[in-house]
């Protein structure tokens, strides 16, 4: 019998905001022995083109396939010749190879495939850099400006190594550095000038050489031209359609050990001795900045640079710590930044190394030459000290970074002495959560039943807890709409439980409660309204029909209807102020109250009719009649032997687009429903359910965005619904600030276009604009073959030779029972 597990790479698609400036919600998670992790001192980290994540360490390199780690290193009897499995480097090459470089500087190659060590069959060197290149070919540059060429034999059984000028008849000169440019030729920075190889399709290559006065140091390439920096300030334009070189003198004697083309016409220039230069390419002229001439640079000689997406520059000089930062606003300008330790007093000093990382959302993670780590808010341009708050106080010098990293999920990788290996977890949440007692979720005082913005600015919320709250436009609290009809921020009465409100042409606001019947609040003066109370008389036939009133609308004709779970619709004539409420036991005659009397919503369209949500269906009245005994209503529900009828009975709420003038009925069971006329002026249905993916057929409330996605919530989601794509994206409670359920309540579309949703705990409220969903294509990987209780790796087994993801096609001479897989994600 055989079983065959694979486990899936872990995938985590969330929900961000492209734009952060405040250090971003996270998360540490620190991985131990326990874990599979058995050395804890991480050098560097790297993760490969099918997403797994290496890492280097003091005994030898990890594999992290999401859930598990597996470590590869020199052990008794391989006799592979790899001596140190105290890793220092990785770098991914063509053919599944992984190139490292050991702490002696030695190089080795390791095979994902076949999970085999090699070591570079060549003496006496120690490796500076390596440098894998597009055709196969890897290039090592080592400390004294040799440069080998290694090559993978096509079996993968054995490596080849040369000098690259003792294999080409070339004389030997010293290399500074290596560029591939966007058609894969690889150019050769050397003493003696430049060196160009083109390679065909058998990967074999030509060379051409650019001899020139001077030692040529770096490059960097541009759309139409390769930029190559040298001694004595000079600078050699490549024009790749011309195939010429410019030469150019820039405002220094230095050498330029450092070029970056930082924008469509700048330069940036690092020198061994002169500072910096910004040198404008059309205009040929160059700003100038020394550590004489600018406190903010505190050596001349430059070391190493970063360029971040917006083209600002990270500066690493010698002997100094701390890390320079070059902004251009628009003018350039220097500041020196450095980690102070735990105390607060001294800058710290443990690594003269700089690393700079920038994640997906182009946040800025910095460890400084010196030490610490240190998150880059550019609002206030400080570099804050960022750390695990359960594990340490601040950086000091005993504690090292040795690695940062962000992979393609966004997440933050940190290897330090102290706390080995952590992996931060960002949760850059759009969604916000107000609550009126932060530190009791499960607080009455959170419920929000009802919200409701006025023609002021001003937001109404309806409270379980039977207070009306009142808050500006950016939700900053008032006060409590008081029992004399103050706003106090002390007072806190209990008026009752609103489920709903609305502002009638004169400025009142009426509140509908559950219970209580209408509260009608007349403004007075700032902060002060008059309040009327109408509730359901059972002598007076003419008083409100039910005191629990769900919704409330005026009409085009000044008419305030309202919805009763109970007593059906009713109507009040705003043009006389005597309150006579029309409903189906005085002149309102027609309307179908043994079938109709729980209604739960009422909306007005633009010519007039009134549509009437109940647990029993739609009623739609007619345009013509104004007086209440005239007043006719079409009634449609459900019929399953009709596909174009309501999917369900009960609906919540309705919704008129003012994108695209559709009309959307949100069900209790029979999800999102679309109202269609016909040429008749009858009504079909095009329901949008859990088979057209929604998350659930309960559809509480509902709201429109600026692009005309209506937001749909459920009892547990939101999701939001594209009405042209047919699209759903849903959120669940891992996007969302915390567990909740949401409440029937109507939601709010604000004029600064934030939306507010009702829940259990409080009031969900975000700028739809806000919310990017993540890019990342999660891979599908094999990391795991086994046959019974055994684990088949191709150093052990005939049955595969290879890494089993890297297989395509398996057969097996056995008799095979059962077949299974183990899916993870």
């Amino acid at each position: 019998m055989k079983n065959i597990k694979f486990i899936y790479l872990l995938i985590l698609l969330c929900c961000t905001i492209c734009k952060i400036d405040a250090q971003p919600p996270h998360t540490f998670t620190q991985y131990k022995t326990s874990d599979g992790l058995y050395q804890k001192t991480i050098m560097h980290i790297l993760q490969d083109t099918k997403g797994f994540i290496w890492f280097a360490t003091w005994d030898g390199i990890y594999k992290f396939d999401g859930y598990h780690f597996k470590n590869y290193k020199n052990r008794k009897g391989n006799n592979n010749g790899f001596n140190n499995s105290r890793i220092d480097y990785l770098a991914e090459g063509e053919q599944s190879y992984l190139w490292m470089i050991s702490y002696d500087l030695q190089v080795y190659r390791f095979d994902m495939e076949n999970e085999i060590f090699l070591s570079l069959p060549y003496s006496n060197y120690q490796a500076e850099s390596i440098h894998p290149s597009h055709y196969g070919h890897t290039w090592i540059i080592t400390n004294k400006g040799d440069l080998i060429e290694a090559y993978n034999s096509t079996d993968r059984k054995t490596l080849r190594a040369y000098n690259f000028f003792d294999k080409n008849h070339l004389s030997k000169s010293k290399v500074y550095n290596l560029l591939e440019d966007d058609k894969n030729n690889l150019w050769i920075l050397s003493q003696a000038g430049i060196y160009k190889l083109i390679f065909n399709k058998n990967h074999l290559y030509t060379i051409h050489y650019y001899k020139l006065p001077n030692s040529v140091y770096d490059a960097t390439e541009t759309d139409t031209d390769i930029y190559f920096s040298g001694s004595k300030g000079r600078i050699w334009q490549y024009n790749k359609k011309n195939n010429k070189f410019t030469l150019f003198y820039t405002a220094t004697q230095s050498n330029i050990n450092i070029i970056r083309n930082i924008g469509s016409n700048k330069l940036f220039l690092g020198t061994k001795d002169d500072g910096i230069l910004i040198y404008e390419i059309s205009q040929g002229t160059t700003a100038h900045f020394t550590a004489q001439t600018n406190k903010e640079l505190k050596n001349n000689y430059i070391k190493e640079v970063f360029i971040d997406s917006r083209n600002e520059v990270w500066i690493r000089s010698a002997n100094t710590l701390g890390i320079t930062h070059l902004s251009f606003n628009p003018v350039p300008q220097l500041k020196h930044f450095t980690i102070k330790d735990r105390y607060n007093e001294q800058t710290v000093n443990s690594r003269p190394e700089m690393y700079v990382c920038e994640d997906i959302n182009h946040n800025l993670w910095i460890h400084p030459s010196g030490g610490g780590l240190g998150y880059y808010e550019r609002k206030t341009n400080i570099l804050k000290p960022f750390f695990n708050t359960e594990r340490q106080s601040g950086w000091d010098s005993e504690n090292k970074v040795t690695a940062i990293f962000s992979d393609r999920q966004g997440n933050l990788w940190l290897g330090s002495y102290n706390n080995g290996l952590e992996k931060i977890t960002f949760k850059t949440n759009p969604f916000h959560l107000y609550q009126n007692v932060p530190s009791d979720n499960e607080s009455l005082e959170n419920y929000t039943r009802a919200n409701f913005q006025d023609s002021k600015g001003n937001i109404w919320m309806g409270i379980k807890d039977q207070t009306i709250r009142i808050y500006d436009n950016n939700l900053h609290f008032k006060g409590f709409l008081t029992k004399d009809g103050s706003i106090s921020p002390f007072q806190k009465d209990k008026i009752g439980t609103a489920y709903c409100f609305t502002e009638d042409h004169k400025g009142r606001i009426w509140i509908g409660t559950k219970g209580d019947g209408i509260i009608i609040a007349t403004p007075l003066q700032k902060n002060k309204y008059a309040l009327n109370y109408h509730m359901h008389e059972t002598t007076n036939l003419h008083s409100l029909s039910d005191n629990n009133v769900y919704s409330m609308c005026e009409d085009k004709y000044k008419r305030m209807w309202i919805a009763t779970f109970g007593g059906g619709v009713n109507y009040v004539n705003l043009n006389t102020n005597d309150y006579i409420f029309y409903h189906s036991a005085n002149s309102l005659k027609k309307y179908p109250i043994n079938l109709c009397s729980r209604a739960r919503y009422v909306i007005s369209d633009s010519i007039g009719r009134i549509w009437i949500g109940t647990t029993n269906g739609l009623l739609l009245t007619d345009v013509t009649s104004t007086r209440a005994e005239d007043i006719t209503f079409k009634h449609y529900t459900y019929d399953d032997t009709n596909p174009n009828s309501l999917s369900n009975n009960n609906i919540h709420q309705i919704l008129f687009s003012k994108i695209n003038g559709n009309i959307y009925l949100a069900t209790f069971g029979g999800g999102l429903n679309k109202a269609i006329q016909d040429n008749n002026g009858n009504l079909l249905f095009q329901a949008y359910t859990t088979q057209n993916h929604l998350p659930a057929n309960v559809i509480l409330s509902i709201e429109e965005d600026n692009k005309g996605n209506l937001w749909l919530a459920t009892e547990e989601e939101l999701c939001k619904f594209n009405p042209s794509t047919k699209e759903v994206i849903t959120y669940s409670s891992w996007d969302l600030p915390t567990y909740f359920k949401f409440n029937e309540g109507e939601a709010l579309h604000t004029p600064n276009n934030y939306l507010l949703f009702n829940t259990f705990k409080g009031a969900l409220y975000f700028h739809p604009d806000s919310i990017r969903n993540s890019e990342y294509i999660p891979p599908i990987v094999f990391t795991q073959f086994q046959s019974g209780e055994k684990i088949i790796t191709p150093s052990d087994s005939s049955l595969i030779h290879k890494n089993i993801d890297d297989i395509y096609h398996l057969s097996s001479t056995y008799k095979c029972n059962f077949l299974g897989a183990d899916n993870k994600q």
